[in-house]
Parts: C-alpha cells; structure tokens; sequence
C-alpha cells in the first residue's frame, strides 16, 4: 500500500503540470481508502494547484474534520478567487466544535486575510467589524489594499483601523504619482485618529515640497502645532525640528527644543535633541557654502 501511494503521490504531482484527471486517480482513491485528514487536505492542495477546482471542493467536503475542511476550502478560494469557497470555508469554521478562542481567532484572521488578498475588501470589512480584535483585522485588510495599491481602500480601512501609519503611505502613494488632488483631499482627512496630526503635518510638508504652495507649508504648519499639542514632547520636538531643517527656520529649531527639553523623560529627550540639532547645523551649512 506504501508503494501505491507513493506512486498515487508522484502521479498527482506530474497531474499538476499535466493537467490531467487520469494522473489523480490512484492518489484520489488511495486517499480516500485511508481518509486522514492530513494526507486529505494535501490531496486538496494538489487538486487546486493543478485547476481541479470541482474535485478539490469534493474531496474538502468529504472531510469529517472542521478545522482540516476550513483549511482546504481557504486554500481552494485562494486558487479559484471563488465567493462559493470562502463561504464553505466560514461554514466549517462556524461549525468547528473542537475549535477554542485562539483557534477560532486564527480561522477568522485567514479568512479575513484571504479575502482581502482576493479583493473582497467589503465581505473582509464585514467579518472584521465585529472580531474582538477588529482594529488589528481592519489593519491586515489595509496592509494587504495598499499592497495591491488599491488607495482608497487602504485609506479608508486604515482610518478604521486607527492606523494614521497606513493612511500616510497612501497618501505619500499619490504625492509619488504626482496625483496632488487626491494627496491634498486624503490629508484633509487625515484626522480624529491616533497620531493624525503628526501624520498629517508630514503628508502636506511632504506635498508642499511638491507645490511649493504657501497654503500646503500653512495646513502642515497648523497640523504641527496640533501635534505639538496632543503628542509627547519628543515626538512633536522631532516633527519640528524637521520643519525647521526643511525651512532652515532657526525659531522653529528653537521651539523645537524648547520642546524636547519640556518632555518627561530628560534622558532620551537631550540625546534626541543633540541629534537634532546636528542635523539643523549640518543643513544650515550646506546651505550657506552653496
């Protein structure tokens, strides 16, 4: 039996380079005698890898284990982009009695993760709003929108997610491609969440260096102050000094430190700023011996 199923195992790797139904057969039949769920699931993986789509999902619905049949129906949908596949997918994981808290966690996070990748950003969303975890759900769905450049999505599943990191690479996405509108649209809301202000001010200095528009260094500056305000002292003394390397503003690098020097923890705050101020010295150098 050993020797078959080795054989069934080799022909159904030539079926997935062939194409053909014939090349399954001993492994599928094999497989079927034993009914392991590990050796099961291998053969879905074959099966979908080779375009056999049908008779993957015959051989995942066979399966007697949740979990085993959750796995290769999320494997199925990752080939055949299929809503039906995903949804038996869900099915198994709902009904999977065996599964704990971490395990069901798991499952939702590769179904999220899954459909996410295949673009169904919308039935993520609605898996995602209510996990216990939602904000980190929402945070893979806009990880995996700007990865495959989807914008608007990662946008706005970033703001869901409290993420100001991602909404900034989007809009740093557009200012790349020169797409200034959308740039300056994504920074106006840019706000309400978590660190927006820091974000923000960078995302319009970043656009002003574009334009070299007043208003644009205006809106960044205001977005500064906000930050300088509501964040920690380090962070905001950074933001700044950053304003004023890029201005060779000497007030700025002033307040800037002025700021570092007010925060809580002294030690990091002077080591930043000794930092800080070589940078502004090193810059304000090389502008005057032009």
């Amino acid at each position: 039996m050993r020797d078959d199923k080795e054989k069934g195992r080799l022909l159904a790797l030539v079926g997935v380079l062939s194409g053909s139904d014939e090349d399954f057969e001993m492994l599928i039949e094999e497989t079927r005698k034993i009914r392991k769920p590990r050796e099961m699931r291998d053969l879905v993986e074959l099966l979908a890898d080779a375009g056999k789509t049908e008779q993957a999902r015959q051989i995942a619905g066979e399966m007697h284990d949740q979990n085993s049949m959750f796995h290769a129906y999320i494997y199925i949908a990752s080939k055949s982009n299929d809503g039906r596949d995903f949804q038996s997918a869900i099915s198994a994981m709902e009904t999977d009695d065996k599964a704990d808290e971490i395990d069901k966690r798991s499952m939702l996070s590769k179904t999220i993760a899954a459909l996410s990748k295949a673009k169904k950003y919308e039935w993520a969303y609605i898996l995602a709003k209510d996990a216990k975890f939602r904000d980190e759900e929402m945070n893979a769905i806009a990880a995996q929108a700007l990865e495959a450049e989807d914008y608007f999505a990662a946008f706005r599943f970033a703001m869901e997610a409290d993420e100001a990191k991602i909404a900034s690479d989007v809009i740093s996405a557009f200012i790349e491609k020169g797409d200034i509108d959308n740039a300056r649209a994504l920074a106006d809301k840019l706000t309400g969440i978590c660190d927006a202000d820091y974000f923000r001010a960078y995302a319009y200095l970043s656009i002003e260096l574009k334009t070299n528009d007043e208003k644009d260094y205006q809106k960044a500056y205001a977005a500064a102050l906000l930050s300088c305000k509501n964040d920690s002292k380090v962070y905001s003394s950074n933001l700044l000094m950053d304003f004023a390397i890029t201005k060779m503003d000497r007030h700025l690098a002033g307040i800037a430190c002025d700021k570092a020097l007010g925060g809580n923890f002294k030690e990091v705050s002077i080591e930043k700023l000794a930092h800080n101020l070589r940078a502004f010295k090193t810059a304000l150098e090389k502008k005057l011996n032009k």
